[in-house]
Order: C-alpha cells, then structure tokens, then sequence
C-alpha cells in the first residue's frame, strides 16, 4: 500500500535527482555556462571582491636605476543578498487514497506533478536570467473585470500566478487563465481592481528575484548593482548600442572587439531573441553566408559566430543582442535543490485543508564580477 512515507522516499531517492539534473542542466543554455559555487557566502549575503585596474608595479628601468613603485591590486567590494527560490507541489488527500492501492497511478499522480513544477521553475529561472531582480515582468495599461491589458505578455504564461502591485493596493495571487497575446490582453481567475502603471510580479516574488542580465543592462546609470554605485565607477559600465538597426557581422563584431581593447573580456556567449535570430538569419542569405550550427550542453541548438555560440532565447528582450563572457558571472549558493524536510517529512498535510504539499528550494543569487565586460545591442530591426 502507498502511504505519506513511500511517498517521501520516492521524492527523494527518485525524483529529487531527477529534478536536480533537469533544472541544472536543462533550463537554459546561458546557465549551463554559469559557474556554480558556494564560496562568498557570509550568513544569508553574498560578499566578494571584484578586481579592477591594471596592477600598477610593472616598469622599465636600468640595471643602475629604480625599481617601478609597486601598485597593489585594485578591488571593489560587491554585496548583495541570496534569494529564495522555491517549487511547491499540492496532492489532494482524495487523489492520494484513490491511488495507494495502485502503484502505476501513484507513480503516475507523482510524475505529472513534478513535471509540472519542473517546467514552471525552468519558465521562471530562465526568466529570471535576463530580468532585473525587482521581479516586474509586465506593467498594467487598464483593467476592466478581469481582464488586464499590459504593456508586454512576453514573460507571462497561462496558468502563472500573479501579484498586481499597485501605489495603494496589492492584489494577490490572482492565476491567468488565458493571454490574448495580439491584443496584450491577460485573463484572470476573478475580477481585480487595479491602475494604469501598476506593476504585475510573479507571486510573492517583488523585490526578491536573483539579480539578472536586466540589472547590468540597466541604462539608469544612478542605479546601484551590488550596493556599487555606477555613476561613479564607470568600469562597471557595459557597451550598450541602443539603436543598432539591421544587424550585420560588423556591429557584432564591433561590440566584441570593444570588451577585448577596453576591458579585458572575452566574449563566449552570444544571446539574442527569437526575431533577432531571423534577421540574423536573413543577412546571412543576402550575404550568402554559411550557417554553422552547434549542439551545445543540454542539447540546446545554436549557431556560430566565429566560433562563439549565438542562442536565440525566449526571454531575451526583443531586438535585442547581448554578447557576454559567461566566466564573469557565477551563481553563488547555499547548497543545490533540495525538499525541506528539516522535520524529516517531505509531504506534509496543509493546515485546514485535505491535501498534502511538498516544497522545493534552492538559495543563492547571481553575481557578475565584471559588468563592464559586457555587451548589449538593441534596437535591432530587419
């Protein structure tokens, strides 16, 4: 007979390494590049030092002259705080009795469920890559009932739980049932009262989210990025060509050779939206270009830019082109996806409810050592 303690063994001895595998491994190809450490952590915060400058102890002398004067290392001090990330499933006490004298439905109830929670964590983590960390993933142009126009769908999905955070009024977990995409026109699960401007977050999630590529691209210099103020340190800076138009070998290149004279990076990873790709695409045929294709790690498809990778990514914003050396970047964590079970049960009766949930949960947070050595074009069109 299935019971709540074969449950939990099947959730941690099967599926949690499942899990594991797909979100570290299949989420996203920038990821994938992303080292993963659990070194800078200091409580619930992430502290390193992130170099700058060229070591100034290096001269030309004479063997009877002076030695050059010794110029030590230039840091900057980076902080920022982990964020809390989790994955929650929910079985209701019905479904659960009506399968644990079958152990092909249980293991059925069980699979869809975590396939489920799966691809929402892989939605929202790749996500989370290319935005800002304030979690803002659309903002409201009017509402009427329950249907809510918004200056973009393109980082919400049906079935997404939202927050609509407003000046004066917050309405909470309210589900999208459906998107009129043509219209920006989202559905939800009951009527809400909100304004022009307010700002739609993924549940719970404002001001929480990982610090992402939004955060670095950010064109609004007085913005802090890891407690450093920007406007002041211009190294941190990343090439940005807002007004790039038709894009060419040339403007990607431009870019490249930019970071490599003017920074010290390397570019390894080329990201770019789906329409950004087309137009790539498109030049490549007028020019008579070949198309070099490349199978990266997780059997994410790209194609080459002398060698380099150039994804096309759903949550890359459109028109646009970002070129990073993935090296900056590390994903600082406490510890991998993990079930709490601190109690030593993993599925757990909801208080006051007949069904039993399971949480996922990983901590950490997103850290560029070098801003400046990267690269943004934008504004590109066909």
């Amino acid at each position: 007979m299935i019971t709540t303690n074969t449950a939990d063994a099947a959730l941690k001895s099967f599926y949690l390494d499942v899990l594991r595998n797909q979100l570290n491994t299949n989420t996203n190809p920038f990821y994938n590049k992303i080292v993963t450490t659990s070194k800078n952590i200091i409580g619930h915060k992430v502290v390193r030092l992130a170099p700058y400058a060229l070591n100034g102890g290096f001269g030309f002398s004479s063997d009877s002259g002076n030695l050059p004067q010794a110029g030590s290392n230039k840091y900057t001090h980076f902080e920022t705080t982990t964020k809390d990330m989790y994955g929650v499933i929910e079985i209701s006490d019905k479904a659960m009795k009506a399968s644990r004298l079958n152990t092909n439905s249980f293991v059925d109830l069980l699979t869809q469920e975590m396939k489920g929670i799966l691809e929402a964590a892989k939605f929202n983590y790749s996500r989370a890559l290319f935005t800002d960390g304030t979690g803002v993933i659309a903002t409201v142009v009017e509402a009427e009932g329950n249907q809510v126009q918004v200056d973009s769908v393109k980082y919400l999905i049906e079935g997404m739980i939202i927050d609509i955070i407003g000046t004066s009024e917050t309405e909470k977990a309210k589900r999208i049932v459906a998107i009129n995409r043509a219209e920006k026109i989202i559905v939800l699960d009951g009527n809400v009262t909100v304004s022009s401007g307010d700002k739609i977050t993924v549940q719970n999630s404002y001001q929480k989210e990982i610090t992402g590529l939004g955060a670095i691209f950010n064109s609004d210099t007085t913005q802090p990025l890891y407690g450093v103020n920007r406007s002041e340190n211009y190294w941190m800076l990343p090439y940005i060509n807002e007004n790039t138009g038709a894009i060419s070998d040339l403007k990607i290149q431009t870019a490249i050779d930019y970071l490599e004279e003017n920074a010290g990076s390397k570019v390894d990873y080329i990201s770019c939206s789906y329409d950004v790709r087309r137009n790539y695409l498109s030049y490549l045929e007028l020019t008579r270009r070949n198309i070099d294709p490349m199978t990266l790690e997780g059997g994410f498809q790209a194609i080459s830019f002398s060698g380099i990778p150039l994804v096309a990514d759903r949550h890359c914003p459109d028109g646009t082109m970002d070129l990073l050396n993935s090296k900056s970047f590390q994903m600082h964590t406490l510890s991998d996806w993990d079930w709490l079970d601190d109690d030593g049960k993993i599925l757990k009766q909801i208080a006051g409810k007949p069904a039993w949930t399971a949480v996922l949960a990983k901590y950490g947070e997103l850290m560029c050592d070098h801003p400046g050595g990267q690269a943004r074009l934008s504004g590109i069109t066909a």
